[in-house]
């Protein structure tokens, strides 16, 4: 498109839009910090985005439950939990992941049916 990648600049106008209320922005910013390791600011926007239901976000705070990364220990039940909740909204990785935990027995039942 003629315009070359910029973390700084994506962060300008996420922060901007995030001001506003956007959830979109405000997951976004969350994977923005998740990817760079800060986890503590990473989970404070999805939990801002997964308040107005935001199903990227409640899937990535669904996996950072099911990784014990940015909360305070590995819980796959309420990892599940955020999961079925991202599900609702369609997100399809929260499907995907969902899917397992019932294969491998991580916070449901096992169930291959």
């Amino acid at each position: 498109f003629g315009v070359s990648a910029s973390v700084e600049e994506a962060l300008h106008w996420y922060q901007r839009a995030a001001a506003h209320g956007n959830s979109v922005a405000e997951s976004r910013l969350g994977q923005l910090w998740y990817d760079v390791g800060r986890y503590d600011e990473a989970m404070t926007w999805f939990r801002k985005a997964a308040e107005k239901d935001n199903g990227h976000a409640l899937m990535h705070i669904g996996a950072a439950y099911f990784n014990g990364t940015g909360v305070p220990a590995r819980d796959y039940k309420q990892g599940v939990r955020m999961y079925q909740r991202a599900a609702a909204q369609g997100d399809v990785v929260a499907m995907r992941n969902l899917a397992l935990a019932f294969k491998d027995g991580q916070g449901v039942p096992r169930d291959l049916s």
